[in-house]
C-alpha cells in the first residue's frame, strides 16, 4: 500500500487526479492520502475530500484513496493565536511564543506589512517565504510531523507532491522532506511541479509570470541542493518553453478545480517511479519525454494490468451508455416488470434468483409476486444507486476530455440486446449473507462490474 502526501493547492489538484484514476481501476496499489494545506473548506478542498463528488456513503461509495472522514492535516493553527481569532496572520504566528521587543522589531524589518498581515487561512499567493515562516513558527509542527510519520510507517512507498511556484508548498515541502524521510525508514518519492499554471492578470495582482519564474528558480535550485538526495526518486513536471493546448499551462483560474495535464502526468509518475527507481541510481530525477508526434500519449500507455487508459475511458463510456438505457423512463419499467429484467421472472439468472430468495426476511419481501414491496425495496433503490455512478462516469468522462481533448467513445448498436448479454452474464452475482451487508450496494456494484467488461 502507497501513501500520497498533497502539499498545497497543487498537491490538491494532483490527488482528485489520483482520485479519479484510482476509481477507475488505472493505478495498481491500493492508495491513501493526506492533505497537508490550511485551505480545507474552499471549493477546492471539497472536491477533495468527496472525490468530485463520487463519496456517498448512502450509496456505499467512500473516497477511493481511503476512508478517512477528513485526510487534511493543518500545517498552521489559526485559532491558536488569541490575537486575531479566525483571522491570524503571518506575524501573529510568528510572534505569538516571544514578548521581546527586539524580537518583534527583527520581524517588522524583515517582513513588509502586506506580508507581514497576510492570512495565514487565505493562502500564500505564491509567497513561499511566508508558508516556510509560518510553518517554522508553529508550536504544534511536531504533532503535524509526528501525524505524517505515523501515517507512512504502514506503507510500503511515500509520495509527497506539491509545487515550487506557490506558497504553501514551495514554503513547506523542503521541511516536510528532510525531516520525514530522515526519520522514517519507508522508501519516499517526489513529483513536484513548475510552472503548470500562470495567471492571465485575473485574480491576485502579486502572482505573475515573474513571481512564479523567481519562485521556480529558486525552489529547484534549493530542491537539488537540499531536498533530492532525500528522496529515492523523483520528478520535475511543468510546460516546456512555448508549450501550447495540452501541455501549456493553465491560464484561466478557477476558485475551483483547475485541471491540468500535469497532474495526470503526476500520477502516471506515482505509478512509473518506483518501478523504475530499482533499475537506477538512488536519489535519480526521473525525465518523461512528451511524444509531440502522439499528443494524447498517455492515454495509449499501459498503467495497470496491461491496459491503457483509453481502454479503461472506453469501458466507462461504455458503461454509462448502458446505464443511460436503464434511465430512460420507457425502459426503466422492463426492469420494475421483471427485475426479471426482459420478460418474466423466469429470464433472471439463477444465481442471482436464489441469492435475492436467500435474503427475503432481510428485504422484507414475503414472496416473488408480491411487487409492492419488491419495488420500493430493491428496484427503486437500485434505479438510484444506478443513476448516480452514470453521473460520476460523466464526470471521470468530462474531466480527461478537458485535459486530453475529446477521443472516440464506444458506439453501441442495440443496447437492448447488450442488456440482455450483460444480465445473463450476472448468473455469478451472488449476494453475500450477513446483517452488515448493504445487498443493494452490493448488487448495483456487481452488476455495474460486467457493464464495464467489454469483451
Amino acid at each position: 500500500m502507497s501513501l500520497l502526501i498533497g502539499v498545497g493547492g497543487t498537491g490538491q489538484h494532483v490527488a482528485l487526479a489520483v482520485s479519479r484514476l484510482a476509481q477507475i481501476g488505472a493505478l495498481g496499489d491500493d492508495i491513501e492520502c493526506r492533505i497537508v494545506d490550511a485551505d480545507n473548506s474552499s471549493e477546492l478542498a471539497q472536491r477533495t475530500k468527496t472525490a468530485a463528488g463520487y463519496v456517498n456513503p448512502k450509496h456505499g461509495l467512500y473516497h477511493p484513496l481511503g476512508d478517512q472522514v477528513d485526510p487534511f492535516l493543518t500545517p498552521f493553527d489559526p485559532g491558536a493565536s488569541g490575537d486575531r481569532g479566525s483571522e491570524v496572520t503571518v506575524r501573529d504566528l510568528a510572534l505569538r511564543n516571544s514578548a521581546r521587543d527586539e524580537t518583534r522589531q527583527v520581524f517588522d524589518a524583515l517582513f513588509p506589512p502586506e506580508q507581514a498581515q497576510q492570512g495565514v487561512d487565505d493562502g500564500f499567493y505564491a509567497q513561499p517565504v511566508l508558508g516556510a515562516t509560518a510553518f517554522a513558527a508553529q508550536p504544534d509542527e511536531e504533532s503535524l510531523i509526528d501525524e505524517l510519520a505515523s501515517q507512512a510507517s504502514s506503507h510500503n512507498d511515500v509520495f509527497i507532491c506539491g509545487s515550487f511556484i506557490g506558497g504553501t508548498g514551495a514554503g513547506v515541502i523542503p521541511s516536510l522532506v528532510q525531516r520525514l524521510a530522515s526519520e522514517t525508514d519507508n522508501q519516499w518519492y517526489g513529483m513536484f511541479h513548475l510552472k503548470w499554471l500562470q495567471p492571465d492578470g485575473g485574480g491576485n495582482a502579486d502572482i505573475g509570470p515573474g513571481t512564479m519564474d523567481r519562485n521556480m528558480r529558486h525552489g529547484s535550485d534549493y530542491f537539488y541542493r537540499h531536498v533530492r538526495d532525500n528522496l529515492r526518486a523523483s520528478v520535475l513536471l511543468g510546460p516546456p518553453p512555448g508549450g501550447k493546448d495540452m501541455i501549456g499551462p493553465v491560464t484561466k483560474l478557477s476558485e475551483d478545480e483547475n485541471e491540468s495535464y500535469y497532474h495526470v502526468l503526476a500520477a502516471f509518475a506515482m505509478n512509473r517511479l518506483k518501478y523504475d527507481a530499482a533499475t537506477n541510481y538512488d536519489n535519480d530525477v526521473a525525465v518523461l519525454n512528451h511524444e509531440t508526434e502522439q499528443p494524447q500519449w498517455l492515454l495509449h500507455k499501459e498503467w495497470y494490468d496491461d491496459r491503457t487508459l483509453l481502454d479503461r475511458l472506453q469501458s466507462i463510456a461504455y458503461a454509462a451508455e448502458l446505464l443511460d438505457y436503464y434511465r430512460d423512463p420507457k425502459h426503466q419499467q422492463l426492469l420494475v416488470d421483471s427485475f426479471e429484467a426482459f420478460g418474466d421472472k423466469k429470464n433472471l439468472p439463477a444465481g442471482l434468483y436464489e441469492s435475492l430468495e436467500t435474503f427475503d426476511d432481510d428485504m422484507g419481501l414475503t414472496t416473488w409476486s408480491s411487487m409492492g414491496d419488491f419495488k420500493p425495496k430493491l428496484v427503486d433503490p437500485l434505479l438510484e444507486r444506478f443513476k448516480h455512478r452514470r453521473e460520476i462516469f460523466e464526470e471521470r468522462l468530462q474531466y480527461f476530455r478537458n485535459v486530453f481533448g475529446d477521443f472516440q467513445r464506444p458506439t453501441i448498436n442495440d443496447e437492448e440486446s447488450e442488456l440482455r448479454k450483460r444480465w445473463n452474464e450476472s448468473n455469478q452475482v451472488r449476494l453475500p449473507s450477513g446483517q452488515n451487508v448493504d445487498r443493494v450496494n452490493y448488487l448495483a456494484d456487481r452488476l455495474i462490474e460486467h457493464l464495464l467488461r467489454r469483451d
